[in-house]
């Protein structure tokens, strides 16, 4: 027992492992013994000082999942009879408790600590199949077929289909199938089944449904806008059609110039009217021959 407000460190532990490896030692000192050792995540279990030491005891680590109760066999093999035991025995002092867990330990049959040992792989199995979920793009079928030769592997004998029936009730995804199952007071292996498969059929109905709809809207989303273009398109030709022409200086569709060939009696150039020639020089100069034209009447008046 630890002394009176002590705390197992890292330090402490790694004491403890070497005298438990001397005491092996001692009993074992002509064999060549393989210690296989399943601690769990405490913080002095993994310091990295306690691997090194267990790297040099060359002793044998199992991997151990985040602390559970029912995968240390100290847990669900030694404590649980040793807190079953002391509910009913009381203590007057400390030394009386030691007294008491010395007997406690020593009337132990000698396999008790074999047997807790190799119910591990049983503990392993059972806590696996407790923890089955059923994963995400997953099929409902193919959660229930791994269930099934979990639970083979498992040997639960005439419980085998309520532990599988119960394992898909909590393990399923869809909490409204859990929801459903639950209400069932006369649920079997059978229905759940059923109702599962059911289920997943009407979440994929419904699925394509909605990928209907969506492509539906966009489809008339991209009509509505490509109709908005070519109406846009339009109003924007009508207004380029009805502009006003420079070349007869009135608006007219395009391509109906009442001025295309025209002579421009100013210019002497062809589709454009005298009015809209932009020709200066030209203009100019025609209005000097009308001048001199009136001039030369005058005179010879």
């Amino acid at each position: 027992m630890l002394e009176r407000n002590a705390t197992v460190n890292k330090n402490l532990y790694i004491a403890q492992l070497h005298r438990v490896n001397e005491a092996i030692q001692q009993k074992k000192p002509d064999r060549q013994v393989q210690i296989i050792l399943l601690h769990d995540n405490a913080r002095p279990h993994v310091a990295q000082v306690v691997k090194a030491a267990l790297q040099e005891l060359e002793w044998e680590v199992l991997q151990h999942p985040p602390y559970s109760p029912d995968l240390a066999p100290t847990e669900y093999h030694l404590f649980r009879s040793m807190s079953n035991h002391m509910r009913i025995t009381t203590f007057d002092d400390e030394e009386d408790l030691k007294t008491w867990l010395n007997n406690f330990f020593d009337i132990r049959p000698r396999d008790i600590w074999w047997n807790g040992i190799n119910k591990l792989v049983e503990r392993w199995e059972e806590v696996v199949y407790n923890n089955m979920d059923s994963r995400k793009n997953q099929s409902f079928d193919d959660f229930v077929t791994k269930v099934k030769n979990k639970a083979v592997d498992c040997d639960f004998g005439d419980l085998t289909e309520s532990l599988i029936r119960d394992r898909i009730v909590l393990g399923v995804l869809d909490k409204n199938l859990t929801e459903r199952y639950l209400q069932d007071p006369d649920l079997t292996l059978s229905k759940a089944i059923a109702l599962g498969r059911a289920a997943e059929s009407s979440r994929t109905q419904l699925k394509e449904i909605k990928e209907e709809v969506t492509v539906d809207k966009l489809s008339s989303y991209k009509e509505r806008s490509s109709n908005k273009n070519t109406e846009h398109k339009f109003v924007k030709k009508n207004h380029k059609l009805f502009k006003a022409c420079g070349k007869c200086a009135s608006k007219h569709e395009y391509g109906n110039c009442p001025a295309y060939g025209k002579q421009c009696y100013k210019c002497k150039k062809p589709n454009h009217y005298a009015k809209c020639c932009k020709n200066k020089i030209v203009h100019d100069i025609a209005e000097n021959d009308i001048y001199m034209h009136v001039l030369s009447v005058d005179n010879t008046g």
